[in-house]
């Protein structure tokens, strides 16, 4: 008997100025496998996932080695994420929930829970108190989330990476937990998500680029808004604020006019437009691909336009035309209804 036949599709040469179509998604569960279906029909080139594509301190409750590769192996059993995927190529990005656990850092050791949290779960190993807050430190450590991930989506030494689409378009997909300074840290110049290496390897990376187009996705958000309690991020005034506007700046110094920035993580979709200090930045965010993990949308920071901003689940669509060298990202509900258009022209 025959196996099954899967195929994907490859990239273009880079002088080739070919149409492409790529998904992006975040934050998902195995309610969300119906998304896949409607997905599918769109056939798309590829798709990239932003990170969270499963959650370890959600379902499943994937503490350790074992149970994180068992939540890997839930998640893609599922029949329309298995369809979806035989016939579509993938890159996988990590954030908190598949590597370890929320807003998680290198340096913690586990989870504060107060002494009467109804999240602490069977299997809890408690080490440390902090007022009346227990450390629950029964997790995957730092260096077990980075090898599981590596070992489930092998792609060599580095996680961080750019790949090109042909003439049109050239992807970044960064690293934002291997690298972070302690999300306690007080913020400043020596603050870091990116860390040094892939800092400068970004915008070197950057200015070198021919593209028509050059999308940098990130796990995290770097415009946002995002809210006001979360320090873990790019957007957050009480978290890594710092590089992230440092890093706004610099493309607009360096006049990178045809960079677009797209996200995962939050639980919303929204495309925003910074317009502070000079700048002319676009941002996009796809939302979780089930409606039970949405949150309210949070308010706007001063300079920063949200020309479309939901509180639903779904995918985007990004689709690059040669004809007209446009660049059009699309927002969709979990059932596929369209609900927002933006398109770039040059």
């Amino acid at each position: 008997e025959l196996s099954h036949a899967f195929s994907f599709v490859t990239a273009p040469a880079a002088d080739d100025r070919a149409a492409v179509k790529f998904h992006l998604t975040t934050c998902q569960d195995t309610r969300g496998e119906s998304i896949y279906a409607v997905m599918e029909k769109q056939h798309p080139d590829f798709c990239v996932s932003a990170g969270d594509t499963v959650y370890y301190d959600g379902q499943g409750l994937a503490r350790d080695v074992p149970h994180a590769w068992q939540a890997y192996q839930k998640m893609f059993g599922l029949p329309a994420m298995k369809a979806y995927y035989e016939n579509t190529g993938g890159y996988f990005m990590k954030d908190d929930h598949d590597y370890r656990f929320n807003d998680a850092d290198p340096w913690m050791k586990g989870k504060w829970l107060s002494a009467n949290s109804e999240k602490i779960a069977p299997g809890a190993r408690f080490t440390d108190t902090r007022g009346d807050q227990r450390l629950d430190s029964a997790w995957l450590t730092h260096e077990e989330g980075i090898r599981v991930f590596k070992q489930v989506f092998p792609m060599g030494e580095k996680t961080h990476r750019t790949v090109r689409w042909g003439q049109g378009l050239q992807i970044w997909m960064l690293e934002n937990r291997d690298f972070r300074s302690p999300n306690d840290m007080p913020d400043g110049p020596e603050k870091s998500i990116w860390g040094p290496e892939q800092k400068a390897w970004l915008l070197e990376s950057l200015k070198a680029s021919d593209a028509d187009y050059r999308i940098v996705i990130s796990p995290n958000p770097i415009i946002g808004p995002d809210r006001a309690s979360k320090e873990d991020n790019h957007a957050n005034k009480n978290g890594f604020w710092h590089e992230g506007q440092e890093f706004l700046d610099s493309l607009r110094d360096l006049q990178l006019s045809n960079v677009i920035l797209m996200c995962g993580d939050r639980h919303w979709q929204y495309h925003s437009h910074d317009r502070r200090e000079g700048r002319d930045i676009h941002e996009f965010s796809c939302g979780p691909t089930c409606d039970e993990h949405t949150q309210s949308v949070p308010p706007l920071y001063d300079g920063v336009a949200q020309p479309y901003s939901a509180s639903r689940g779904g995918f985007m669509q990004v689709l690059y035309q040669p004809e007209t060298r446009s660049l059009t990202f699309e927002f969709y509900s979990v059932t596929g209804e369209a609900l927002y258009q933006k398109a770039f022209t040059q």
